[in-house]
């Protein structure tokens, strides 16, 4: 039987998974599904120059699903926000998503989502510091992709500078990260 963290319910009911459990699995899925949307998007560009539409709006509505599974992980204040943020990043991404498949392009819903996911992903981050379990471990690459997006996104603008294209070079280290922080919770 797999090591539980301290919050989650220890027993199986009926032969089915706690929803705790079963939420890491679905966060995971959903990291793992977004890092793939990302790369398919950057490794798009970088080789055809073309960006298939919806992959790059569809990927937020999933970040913000990964936010809330890790966030309900943890007992702390600091995930209670950040379970928030993740709920609406999932609905914001979800409109931007949609905004593209219909034509009109709602930036707005995109900033959103991932201003949602980013500080959420931070909180998160925080809140899992001193754990030295493999949650804790998740925590901390949540806390890498929070911090680390920023970053990564300026140095992009400074490599589209030479080509357009050298922006997506850093995406796709984010989508890395972001598969990682996948696999870590598909472990937990």
């Amino acid at each position: 039987m797999r090591m539980l963290h301290p919050g989650m319910i220890q027993r199986r009911q009926n032969g089915v998974m706690t929803w705790r459990i079963a939420g890491t699995t679905v966060g995971g899925l959903s990291a793992l599904a977004a890092a793939l949307l990302w790369a398919i998007k950057t490794v798009s560009i970088l080789v055809a120059g073309y960006q298939p539409p919806v992959v790059f709006e569809a990927a937020p509505a999933l970040f913000g699903l990964t936010v809330v599974s890790l966030a309900f992980s943890y007992q702390a204040r600091l995930t209670r926000v950040a379970q928030v943020l993740g709920v609406l990043a999932t609905v914001a991404g979800v409109l931007a998503a949609w905004s593209e498949l219909t034509g009109e392009v709602w930036g707005v819903a995109l900033v959103t989502a991932m201003t949602g996911v980013l500080v959420g992903l931070i909180l998160i981050g925080l809140a899992a510091r001193s754990d030295t379990r493999p949650l804790g471990t998740a925590g901390r690459w949540a806390l890498i992709i929070g911090l680390g997006t920023i970053p990564g996104v300026l140095v992009g603008g400074l490599l589209a500078m030479i080509n357009e294209r050298l922006l997506e070079v850093p995406l796709l280290l984010i989508a890395c990260m972001w598969a990682r922080l996948g696999s870590l919770m598909l472990r937990m």
